[in-house]
């Protein structure tokens, strides 16, 4: 049971930083916008990232994020 709550932990960091990673200016690229970075996001759930983790961002939070105050 351990293994299975940090290795669910240890995917949600990664996610986590590559998230601020890529919404972040660097000094070599600026920013992507959230959309793009959901984009590349889905684009290696399964391999780069747990697919399951990427799913749950995609149809819950990520909607929190991207609302736009009217």
């Amino acid at each position: 049971m351990f293994w299975t709550d940090n290795n669910n932990h240890n995917h949600k960091c990664a996610k986590r930083d590559a998230w601020d990673a890529m919404t972040t200016d660097r000094s070599y690229r600026p920013a992507l916008s959230l959309e793009e970075a959901l984009k590349e996001l889905c684009k290696n759930a399964g391999t780069q990232f747990d697919s399951k983790i990427i799913t749950h961002l995609k149809h819950s939070s990520f909607q929190a994020l991207t609302q736009k105050e009217v």
